[in-house]
């Protein structure tokens, strides 16, 4: 991580009774009924999108050119790659969509 990376705050998707939030390195699973926070990870990029594929969840940052992949039940780290996509431009469900100036 570079200082010049701005932290962000990032809704990600809803899985069953869950909502992952990205806030400045922090990914968090929050309860949807209970407003409980279920589990906490510091090792998050400091900004970018969160995805999910229902197996995994995924911060892909741009900023930092990385995507770091997590458990979605405890939100332990499963590993990181780099991240050649380009900037991001939105995200949606397990879908990226990243462009690369010309």
């Amino acid at each position: 991580m570079t200082s010049a990376v701005i932290p962000e705050f990032a809704l990600g998707p809803v899985l069953g009774d869950r909502v992952i939030v990205l806030q400045g390195g922090d990914l968090i699973a929050l309860d949807l009924i209970t407003a409980d926070t279920l589990w906490r990870n510091a090792a998050a990029p400091v900004s970018g999108a969160v995805v999910s594929d229902g197996e995994r969840l995924a911060v892909v940052s741009d900023a930092t050119r990385t995507v770091a992949y997590f458990d979605p039940v405890d939100g332990r780290q499963l590993g990181t790659e780099d991240w050649e996509g380009g900037q991001i431009w939105s995200s949606l469900g397990s879908h990226v969509l990243s462009y690369r100036p010309s």
